[in-house]
């Protein structure tokens, strides 16, 4: 070997031999200086907002929904008194809003907090004035994941840009349900393969990025039709199942390197049978099976502990306790941190809880805290953050994203035999009139344009005024997720395509939302599958129909063409 190589490689391995003793002495020496309660606010990440400039019955409304006091008074008393380890920030605010409460914040800690945020599909999840990405589903079309490994790291930078440190994601759940009214574009699919190398190259980028992540919603809430969020759902699988499924991306993105994992409140009988127990509060679950069996060594976080999968079933305090007994090391957003606080100290007290058990989460949160350098950061300017955020590079890589996701379903040929067409109809049902997918069109055709409402439309007055065309582009928005409504196709918009088949005209559908829809369609129809209205998906699809782009992607679900007979001849 080269000796210049071998002397920066053993340069390399000294300073890291280093770094890791600089680091494990600081959390260390930080344990020792903690007080008993002390180290128990370490293990809570409690809620807060920074949305109070809203009218004040919207924000009323929001706090008795959620159950959590999150004022800034209420949050202050919790840094003061327990000096809790961080903060979630819920409800949409601005991020010059969120750093200036989160400065606030961290100026009252005698130890340095973290900030826990959902950023699935980017800023935009859960602040204004910032970039959406596309949504897990669209994603999971895409064919190149490097460009999944690109999102994971602009996603990550634009997190440390508004000083938040753990993101909430990837959500690695399969979703082979699909009236699964919680996770569904939240998933990358229901093939368990595209969703794992999906996760784990969204999750490589984050890190590169700077930032922890966290993959949920373990042990997989993909196949569920309850939203935890309001009840618990049940999962009868068996276990031959419940690992070639559900805890096959989970296996995978432990031994990709992932550093945290977020328990769900789902109910699984077959590793737990007590009635109502939650996978979150089940050391069947969160010890037995993901730290011995899977051999995860990394932070533990709970899902919401106000969610009412868990709150209708065990109180604030002791539903805390459960959750920390059954393996957890953070304990996030609890309704009640006073009563959590004293059901953990009257454990140790009586010997449920060891010292030594509680020393061992405390380090392993004081070294992630380390590890990402919040130990030593310094407050965030606001005024340069929105220039930081909107960066050309950031909004390229998103039109990048929403052109490769398009997906074209059926006969590629009827296309080009659409356009051009002297005798052309675009109806465009739902939406803004004249949306951007049909100023392009128009720009470069010259066509009869119809825009009708989509939930109910005079059927028989359209038909009729497109008796004349021989070709119709089929514009579909204003689409919802849930199988309940159809996915947002409504009675009148199957008989118009019902009517388009049976003329036998060459008609092309673009469909703004969800690919489960596609039920709704028969095998034969061409399809441009978008995914989302935003408007590169928009101008993508328009493109992809002018032959100015090829649509690359791949449905990330099965598409079953089982029509509907009493909607089709409705």
């Amino acid at each position: 070997m080269d000796s210049r190589i071998s002397s920066i490689l053993l340069l390399a391995s000294l300073v890291f031999s280093s770094q890791k003793i600089i680091h494990a002495s600081w959390a260390e020496e930080t344990l020792q200086h903690m007080t008993l309660r002390e180290k128990i606010g370490q293990l809570f990440v409690i809620a807060a907002a920074s949305c109070f400039d809203q009218p004040e019955e919207a924000l009323a409304s929001m706090m008795f929904k959620s159950r959590l006091n999150m004022s800034q008074e209420y949050v202050t008393s919790m840094i003061n008194e327990y000096q809790v380890g961080g903060i979630i920030f819920l409800f949409k605010s601005t991020p010059e809003k969120q750093i200036e409460f989160m400065n606030y914040y961290y100026s009252l800690s005698t130890y340095p907090m973290w900030t826990f945020q959902d950023c699935e599909w980017g800023l935009s999840m859960r602040l204004y004035d910032t970039m959406r990405f596309p949504k897990n589903m669209t994603l999971g079309a895409i064919q190149d994941d490097d460009l999944l490994y690109e999102l994971g790291k602009e996603i990550g930078r634009q997190c440390k840009v508004i000083g938040v440190d753990v993101n909430l994601a990837p959500v690695i759940d399969v979703n082979n349900n699909a009236a699964n009214p919680v996770i569904f574009d939240r998933s990358f699919g229901e093939d368990k393969n595209n969703v794992t190398e999906k996760a784990i190259q969204m999750m490589l980028g984050m890190h590169d990025a700077g930032i922890l992540t966290c993959a949920k919603h373990f042990p997989g809430h993909g196949d569920t039709a309850v939203d935890s969020h309001f009840a618990l759902p049940i999962i009868y699988h068996d276990k031959l199942r419940l690992h070639e499924i559900e805890l096959f991306p989970f296996k995978k993105i432990i031994a990709a390197g992932v550093p945290a994992i977020m328990t769900a409140h789902l109910h699984i009988p077959v590793y737990d049978v007590r009635a109502n127990s939650a996978s979150s509060l089940s050391s069947a679950l969160v010890t037995d099976l993901l730290q011995k069996e899977l051999g995860f060594a990394g932070l533990i976080i709970t899902d919401g502990l106000c969610m009412d999968a868990v709150t209708n079933h065990v109180q604030p305090g002791e539903l805390e306790l459960q959750a920390y007994l059954a393996g957890n090391d953070i304990l996030l957003a609890p309704i009640d941190v006073v009563a959590a606080v004293g059901a953990i100290e009257r454990a140790l007290r009586d010997g449920r809880i060891t010292l030594s058990e509680l020393d061992r989460r405390v380090l392993k949160i004081l070294r992630a805290k380390e590890r990402l350098g919040v130990h030593n950061r310094d407050p965030i300017d606001v005024r340069k953050v929105q220039a930081q955020l909107h960066t050309p590079d950031a909004y390229a890589l998103k039109k990048r994203l929403f052109q490769e996701a398009i997906t074209l379903v059926g006969n590629g040929n009827t296309l080009r035999e659409i356009l051009p067409c002297k005798k052309l109809a675009l109806v465009q049902i739902g939406g803004v009139p004249e949306s951007i997918f049909v100023q392009i069109i128009l720009k470069n055709n010259s066509c009869s344009f119809f825009h009708v409402p989509s939930q109910t439309f005079n059927c028989a007055h359209l038909e009729q005024q497109l008796t004349s065309c021989d070709s119709v582009i089929v514009g579909i928005f204003d689409m919802n997720k849930f199988a309940a409504k159809n996915y947002g196709l409504s009675n009148s918009t199957l008989k118009l395509l019902s009517t388009l088949r049976e003329q036998g005209k060459k008609f092309v559908v673009t469909l703004f939302g969800n690919p489960y829809s596609l039920k709704y369609f028969n095998q034969n129809d061409v399809v441009i599958v978008a995914y989302e209205d935003d408007s590169d998906a928009q101008e993508a699809a328009a493109h992809v129909l002018l032959g100015n782009l090829e649509a690359h992607g791949k449905l990330p679900v099965t598409a079953s063409y089982e029509l509907d007979e009493r909607l089709k001849n409705t």
